[in-house]
């Protein structure tokens, strides 16, 4: 054989059908003679499933691929494709499945372990794109014949997630080591006593050779401290007054003695049990240092055990929450050109104003823009302003110092130190109150603030994103929201189409919500009937995406069957009774921005009242304002009482 050329032929099946096959051309040695040779590979099954699947596998969210074993790519939906940097199927040359690996011990071992018991799971390799970009996937596959077919997830993000998780641990573990300060974990109701490492070195114990119980740890205190050391136990879990705080001697393995110094604190529930307790305890060896110096020192450790402890929570939440959290599902130009706002300003650090209706997502938005900014890796903090008391505010936002106030037993880190270096997102920014605006600015001007309770300025560098339903421009003239701020946090505002402007996205976040929504009900429901789907495009979702998802999960509830049945008859909200109401059509609005917003919203709510302005249930009423200030925005907006009323 001289050589082979590999090219693509088309054959006609028994069946009438054409498939697309990988055929090799080989010359004969004597007479040069060229023949396609009898291994005919069969390539490019683009519809490999029967025509009612087809098109919920080609649309599907996760990666679904066909492969055989020589590595040539039979499917791939469009989610994988997506994953492997290929615009289509026909840009896969032959062989390409095997070349995905970045490792090629992890392509042995895949095709091993497949090949022994004929499917794969939870399969984790890194993989090179068609684009020359590193990922991370996680596989799902079966072997039938020759043919693998399998999923495959991207979980690259939260792979950083998890070794920055694991990096903020060491440096925890190594601040507690370099320190000498150790931290214990006490759950009161179980009994279960943790010991960070550091502790163990103290102790000079091994994990394997300490019970882990509270009563093994009283039996390493020296016998003349032991009921000291009791009593001031049992005085702070009696009272949430009183600190743990003792100095006390333990016994080490070898017979010698070690003084050191434990603090404590106790956690109780809503009927005053005690049921956790936390501290930490540090040995008094530094002969030469004096009891000053100590002090000092172990309060700037403990300051940072703190931040760092309170960092570790937040991203522990942010690795658990991954995969749940929320995504932009659509593909309308309303909100194609709303994401592509979003990235225009996502790497920028400027501050973002998000405003929209209830429901519509803003939350999701924020989280894409950090997730898309050079601050993804760091924490992200979301501060509903709204769902704070007013009294705690301040100190949540900015922390407070251990007494700042009565029932203030322990200092505590505000959430804008725990978004150093990342981004912090005051949901509901309208809710600020007035006295706190202030305090504000001056963080966005000059990124200082003080803990309650302290005189020192704490430096913090935090991107901030804000969101609001409400109309700022009127906070400003009923001298409810300062004016000044309002211009420093609309530096890029964003508005968020509401979901009656996105018809188009409708059919998608339907069966989006329909598939998530059957796995946590454990429903299988396969089909959504066009008139149920008609029915939900209809309906104008006043609550916006929030409502249509809270619709869905009632319908999949109550479900019996594999067909979507609606719980109920949606409202008379539809767009065909908003029409008639005249709210669309030659009266939609022609403003965009707050004032497009505003002027909707008063739109709407004249023609549920009737377009009666005053008294009860006219329009002021509903929307909280005064008659003639209502009457004022009318004027300013243009909006006119029809004729025909």
């Amino acid at each position: 054989m001289k050589g082979v050329a590999k090219c693509r032929k088309h054959g006609n099946r028994k069946e009438g059908k054409v498939d697309r096959a990988l055929a090799s051309p080989v010359s004969h040695k004597k007479s040069g003679m060229k023949k396609w040779a009898d291994n005919v590979v069969p390539i490019r099954d683009s519809r490999p499933f029967s025509a009612g699947y087809h098109d919920l596998v080609d649309n599907a969210r996760i990666g679904l691929f066909r492969t055989n074993l020589k590595g040539d790519i039979l499917y791939v939906n469009k989610c994988g494709l997506a994953m492997l940097g290929l615009e289509n199927l026909d840009e896969a040359k032959p062989g390409d499945a095997l070349a995905w690996y970045r490792n090629p011990e992890d392509r042995k071992t895949f095709l091993e372990r497949l090949g022994k018991t004929g499917r794969i799971d939870q399969f984790e390799a890194e993989c090179v794109t068609a684009k020359r970009e590193s990922i991370v996937l996680l596989v799902n596959a079966v072997l039938e014949g020759d043919v693998i077919t399998g999923a495959m997830i991207d979980i690259s993000a939260l792979k950083h997630k998890h070794e920055a998780l694991i990096r903020r641990e060491k440096r925890l573990a190594d601040a507690q080591r370099i320190a000498h300060l150790g931290c214990w974990d006490w759950d009161i109701v179980t009994g279960e006593l943790f010991w960070s490492d550091e502790v163990y070195r103290i102790f000079g114990l091994r994990p394997q050779e300490f019970g882990a119980t509270y009563e093994d740890f009283l039996a390493r205190i020296h016998p003349d401290d032991r009921r000291t050391v009791e009593e001031r136990v049992n005085l702070s879990l009696a009272d949430p007054g009183i600190p743990y705080s003792v100095s006390h001697r333990i016994l080490l393995p070898d017979g010698a003695e070690c003084k050191v110094f434990e603090k404590g604190e106790v956690t109780f529930d809503g009927f005053g049990k005690p049921v956790r307790m936390i501290g930490t305890v540090h040995p008094l060896i530094m002969r030469k240092q004096t009891e000053e110096e100590l002090i000092r020192a172990y309060e700037e450790i403990q300051a940072l055990k703190e931040k760092l402890e309170a960092e570790n929570t937040y991203l522990r939440e942010e690795v658990g929450l991954q995969h749940g959290a929320g995504e932009i599902i659509g593909d309308s130009e309303a909100i194609k050109n709303t994401m592509h706002r979003a990235l225009q300003v996502a790497r920028t650090s400027v501050t973002v104003l998000l405003t929209g209706e209830t429901g519509t997502g803003k939350g999701i938005f924020a989280h894409f823009l950090h997730q898309n900014s050079g601050r993804a890796d760091k924490p992200f903090v979301h501060v509903n302003c709204a769902g704070l008391p007013h009294n705690l505010i301040e100190s949540e936002l900015f922390g407070r110092e251990k007494g700042a106030f009565t029932g203030s037993t322990a200092r505590q880190i505000g959430r804008f130190e725990l978004a150093h270096g990342g981004t912090i997102f005051l949901d509901e920014i309208g809710e600020l109150p007035l006295e706190l605006q202030a305090k504000l600015l001056r963080v966005i001007e000059d990124g200082k603030f003080e803990r309650l309770g302290s005189p020192h300025s704490i430096k913090v560098d935090a991107r901030i994103i804000t969101s609001t339903n409400r109309n700022l421009e009127d906070e400003i003239s009923e001298g409810r929201f300062r004016e000044d701020l309002f211009f420093r946090l609309s530096v890029f505002p964003i508005i968020i189409p509401p979901l009656r402007e996105r018809k188009a996205d409708i059919p998608l976040l339907v069966e989006f919500f329909t598939h998530k929504c059957s796995k946590v009900h454990r429903k299988n429901i396969r089909h959504i009937p066009a008139q149920t789907m008609k029915s939900l495009e209809n309906y104008g979702w006043p609550g916006n995406v929030r409502e249509l998802m809270n619709v869905i999960e009632r319908a999949v509830i109550v479900t019996q069957g594999t067909e979507l049945q609606l719980a109920g008859q949606l409202s008379a909200h539809s767009i065909r009774s908003r029409k008639e109401r005249g709210i669309e059509g030659s009266e939609k609005p022609a403003f965009k921005g707050l004032n497009g917003v505003e002027r909707r919203h008063i739109l709407e709510t004249l023609q549920e009242a009737g377009w009666k302005i005053e008294g009860p249930g006219g329009a002021a009423q509903r929307l909280e304002m005064n008659p003639s200030t209502l009457r004022t925005r009318m004027k300013k907006l243009q909006i006119k009482r029809p004729e025909t009323l």
